[in-house]
C-alpha cells in the first residue's frame, strides 16, 4: 500500500512578529500550522527564497518603528537596525535564524536576489526612498560587512504625483529582476515612474526613467516574454486600480539604454461598481499581480483604507481580477477579464502553486488577507474554495516551499 502524499508547506508573514509555516492537504481540505517563528521582528511583511529554496529572507517593515506602529519608521533603520533577515528551511518547514543586517531605509515592503552566484539581495525602503544592495554569502548568511553594501537614495529624484496623500516624494515599492538578470525596475508609487537600474555584481545604477500617467502609483511589476520573444513588462497601479504593459526595448549597441515602450495602459480592474457603502472607488487600491504558465493574468485589489492592524472580516470581500493574454504577443485580452472574490478582506498578496519547487500536485492560488486575519486556498480552474486558516499574523505575503 502506497504511503498517502505528505502535505504541502507554505510560508506567510504579516504585520505581527510571527512567521508561520503552514501544511495544505489538498484531499482533506484542511490548512494547518505546523510551526511559528517568532524571530524576523515586528512586521515580517515580505519573504523571499534563495533559487533553491534552502533559505529564505525576510524583510521587517517596521524596523526601528515606536511601538511598531504601521507606517511611522524611524532612523534606526537606515543606521544599523537589522531590518532584513536569513532563515535555514529545514524539511519539516521550521526556520532556524541565521543573522540579520539593516535595510538602509523605512519601511521595508519588498526584496528580490540577483543571478549572481552567490546572489545579491536587492531591498526596495518605501519610505526610506533607497533600494539597498547586500551581498549573500555562500552559506546563505546576509554579508554582515556593511562596507560592501551599497544604497541608491531616490530622495528628490522624481516629481511627486498628483495624489495628495500618497504622493508626497518618492516611495519606491518594489524591485524586479528581469530574465536576464541584467536590468531592475523600481516602480516608484510616489513620483509615478519606472525607474530602470542596471546591475552587475550587486552593483546598481540608474540608467533610465519612464513616466507613467499622473497618479498611477505604481507598485509592482512583472517581468514576462511574448511567444514572439519581446520581453514584457506588466504594471500593477495602485492608485489606478489598473494593468499596463510595456515592452522591453534592449538595444544591442554598446554602451546603448533599453527603452520601455507603452502597448497598452490602464486597463481598469475594478469591477463596475463599488461596495453598496461606497460612494466611489476612492478608498480601492490594487495590490499584487502574477502570471499563470497558461497566459493568465491574475491581480488583486483591496476596496478599504490600507489597516492591517484594524481590518476586519466584516463586509463584502475583495476581489482578484484575471486576464487571458495573447500567447503570440502578451497583450492583454480586455474582453477576457473575470472577477474571482478573493475570499475575505484586503488581499495585499498571492501565489500560484506553479511557483513551487516541490512538485505541488493540482493548480491553486493561496491569498493573504491581512484585515480578516486569514489564508485561503483556491483551486484556480473552477475558482472553488481548497481550504483556508484563520490567526495567521495579518499576513501580508505567501510563498509555496
Amino acid at each position: 500500500m502506497s504511503s498517502p502524499p505528505k502535505p504541502i508547506l507554505l510560508f506567510t508573514g504579516g504585520y505581527t512578529s510571527s512567521l508561520f509555516t503552514l501544511a495544505f492537504d489538498p484531499a482533506a481540505g484542511t490548512l494547518t500550522k505546523v510551526h511559528e517563528t517568532t524571530s524576523a521582528g515586528e512586521a515580517p511583511t515580505w519573504l523571499v527564497f534563495s533559487e533553491d529554496h534552502k533559505y529564505l529572507y525576510v524583510v521587517d517593515e517596521w524596523a526601528g518603528a515606536p511601538g511598531g506602529r504601521f507606517n511611522e519608521g524611524s532612523k534606526a533603520a537606515r543606521d544599523g537596525t537589522p531590518a532584513i533577515h536569513s532563515f535555514v528551511v529545514h524539511a519539516d518547514g521550521s526556520l532556524e535564524k541565521q543573522n540579520s543586517v539593516p535595510s538602509y531605509g523605512d519601511s521595508g515592503c519588498h526584496a528580490v536576489l540577483t543571478q549572481d552566484q552567490p546572489p545579491y539581495l536587492l531591498a526596495a525602503n518605501y519610505h526610506g526612498q533607497t533600494v539597498a544592495s547586500i551581498p549573500i554569502l555562500a552559506d546563505g548568511t546576509l554579508d554582515p560587512n556593511v562596507d560592501r553594501h551599497q544604497v541608491i537614495n531616490f530622495d528628490g529624484h522624481g516629481k511627486a504625483g498628483s495624489h495628495p496623500t500618497r504622493q508626497d516624494k518618492d516611495h519606491p515599492h518594489a524591485v524586479e529582476l528581469d530574465p536576464t538578470g541584467r536590468w531592475v525596475i523600481v516602480p516608484d508609487l510616489g513620483t509615478d515612474e519606472l525607474k530602470l537600474v542596471s546591475v552587475g555584481e550587486g552593483q546598481l545604477a540608474v540608467v533610465g526613467v519612464e513616466r507613467l500617467a499622473d497618479g498611477d502609483g505604481p507598485r509592482h511589476v512583472l517581468w514576462a516574454t511574448s511567444g514572439d520573444s519581446q520581453a514584457l513588462v506588466y504594471i500593477i497601479n495602485e492608485l489606478a486600480n489598473s494593468v499596463s504593459l510595456y515592452a522591453f526595448d534592449e538595444h544591442k549597441e554598446a554602451g546603448a539604454t533599453p527603452q520601455l515602450r507603452a502597448v497598452q495602459t490602464n486597463v481598469s480592474i475594478l469591477p463596475p461598481v463599488p461596495h453598496s457603502h461606497q460612494p466611489d472607488f476612492s478608498a480601492w487600491h490594487a495590490a499584487e499581480l502574477k502570471l499563470s504558465p497558461d497566459h493568465k493574468l491574475y491581480l488583486s485589489n483591496r476596496a478599504e483604507g490600507h489597516a492591517p492592524l484594524r481590518g476586519t472580516k466584516a463586509g463584502p470581500a475583495d476581489v482578484i481580477a484575471q486576464f487571458d493574454l495573447d500567447p503570440a504577443t502578451g497583450q492583454i485580452l480586455v474582453d477576457s477579464r473575470k472577477l474571482h472574490p478573493s475570499g475575505g478582506r484586503a488581499a495585499r498578496h498571492f501565489s500560484l502553486s506553479s511557483e513551487s519547487l516541490a512538485g505541488v500536485d493540482g493548480d491553486f492560488v493561496a491569498v493573504a488577507l491581512h484585515d480578516s486575519d486569514e489564508l485561503v486556498i483556491f483551486e484556480r480552474k473552477g475558482w472553488t474554495v481548497a481550504a483556508r486558516i484563520e490567526g495567521v499574523g495579518r499576513p501580508a505575503c505567501v510563498l509555496w516551499a
